[in-house]
Formats: structure tokens, C-alpha cells, sequence
């Protein structure tokens, strides 16, 4: 089979690839040579998949539905090979593959992304969502490499300050902003594995007896206080905002 990698993935790599970076060339090869010691039966390439990776849904050998995912170095595709690990199938999408000889290859469970919380109605499709954010929130393993929550927000504070600098009129809703992130950190009760894109369209249903899961992550480790603030409130606002435009336009 020819492996043709997506036209988003290929123009959201091309954009940021760094220089003499071949990934995308040597992709299709990677491809073809993951599926062929896998012994994997290939139905297709996911389109128009996502801007980080390649997705080929396959049958195993013994016929099981997976997905194989093709992740370049920059993309950490080994950190979330740890972070599957340590989740096993808990809130996560399981990985079926605990080690790979090739970098950046990831055999997964095929999960139904047709099927996302964001389909039930908006009361249980919280109630859904935020049960499977609780069973993420596992205690980090010893010596683990993951991006803290910190570390993470803190490139896209500096680019806020360099935006506020350019721009005076933005300065104080940036400054509020940084502020609000200041204050994550002054309390830290405890820490967590958590998964940084936690949208409702990405917690997806899996087997009846393990239920909605996510499936596509990017993990991080934080405090149980900031985990509360996002994945509580952030919806709740949403929702009440939500609501309020309904009710205006009805009158």
C-alpha cells in the first residue's frame, strides 16, 4: 500500500519543521515497514487526520481493530508512549504496544471517534467527561519525564508578554491573565497526571465494559488545584454562557 501522508499534516509540518528534518520524506517507508513487522492488515489512512502525526487504521494479526501512530521526535511521541503505559487503558486510549524497536511508532486500541461525549446531552455529557478526567489524575511515576503544567504555560506567557509589549491595549487582559496563572501555583496540595487537550470531542467510547475514554492526548503533570479550576469551572462557564445566549436569542 502507498502511504500518502495528509495534506494538513503536511502543511502543518512543513511549516515548523526544523532544517534538514527528512521525517516527512522517509514517512511513507516508516509506515510500510511498521505495518510489515507488525504483520498488520491496513483498511486506510485517517483523513484529514491531525496536524503532529500520521493515523492508519489496521487489524492485528488475530483481527483486532487498532490504530498505528506515526509521530515525528519533536512531536514526544515516546513521552505519550509513557504516559499510555501509565494510565493502562484508565481514562486513555490503551496501548497495545508497550515498546517499539522504531522510534515515534505507537500501535494503539481503535477507539470509536464517531462516538464523543460531545453527542449526549450537554448535562451528562459533563458528568461523562469529567469522570474520565478523575481517572487521569494518577500520581506521576517515580523519575518521570513529563512537561509539568508550568512549564508548559509558560511558553505561551512569554509570547503573551512579548504580544503585550507590541500591543498596550492587550497589556491588561494579558497582565490578568498572567496573574490568574501566578496564582495556580501558590497552593500545591498535591500532584497528578492529567491530559493538556481535555475538549469534549476527543473523549471518545470504547468497549461497553471501559467506557468513554480519551483519545487524543497531550499529557502533563500538575496540581490537583489547577486541574480543579480548568476542567471544573472552565466547563461550568462554558455552560452557563452557553445558556444565556440561548435564552436572549428565545426572547
Amino acid at each position: 500500500m502507498v502511504f500518502e501522508p495528509p495534506k494538513r499534516l503536511v502543511r502543518a509540518l512543513g511549516e515548523t519543521a526544523p532544517e534538514g528534518d527528512d521525517w516527512l520524506e522517509r514517512l511513507p517507508e516508516t509506515a510500510r515497514e511498521a505495518v510489515a513487522q507488525r504483520e498488520l492488515t491496513v483498511e486506510r489512512v485517517q483523513v484529514p487526520g491531525g496536524r503532529s502525526s500520521l493515523v492508519v487504521l489496521v487489524r492485528t494479526a488475530e483481527g483486532t481493530p487498532a490504530v498505528l501512530k506515526l509521530a515525528p521526535r519533536r512531536a514526544r511521541p515516546e513521552a505519550e508512549r509513557a504516559a499510555l503505559a501509565h494510565w493502562a487503558g484508565r481514562g486513555a486510549v490503551r496501548l497495545l504496544e508497550p515498546s517499539s524497536a522504531a522510534e515515534g511508532v505507537l500501535l494503539l486500541e481503535r477507539l470509536h471517534p464517531d462516538v464523543s461525549v460531545r453527542s449526549l446531552p450537554e448535562a451528562k455529557a459533563l458528568l461523562e467527561a469529567a469522570g474520565t478526567l478523575r481517572r487521569l489524575w494518577v500520581d506521576p511515576p517515580p523519575e518521570h519525564g513529563f512537561e509539568t503544567v508550568a512549564e508548559r504555560t509558560e511558553r505561551q506567557a512569554r509570547a503573551m508578554r512579548a504580544g503585550a509589549a507590541a500591543d498596550p491595549e492587550a497589556a491588561p487582559l494579558v497582565e490578568a491573565a498572567l496573574t490568574a496563572r501566578r496564582s495556580w501555583w501558590r497552593r500545591r496540595p498535591s500532584t497528578g497526571c492529567c491530559t493538556g487537550r481535555s475538549g469534549r470531542a476527543r473523549c471518545w467510547a470504547g468497549s461497553a465494559r471501559r467506557g468513554w475514554r480519551w483519545g487524543r492526548i497531550r499529557w502533563s503533570v500538575s496540581t490537583r488545584s489547577t486541574w480543579r479550576g480548568w476542567s471544573g469551572t472552565g466547563w461550568r462557564t462554558s455552560s452557563r454562557r452557553r445558556r444565556a445566549r440561548r435564552r436572549r436569542g428565545a426572547g
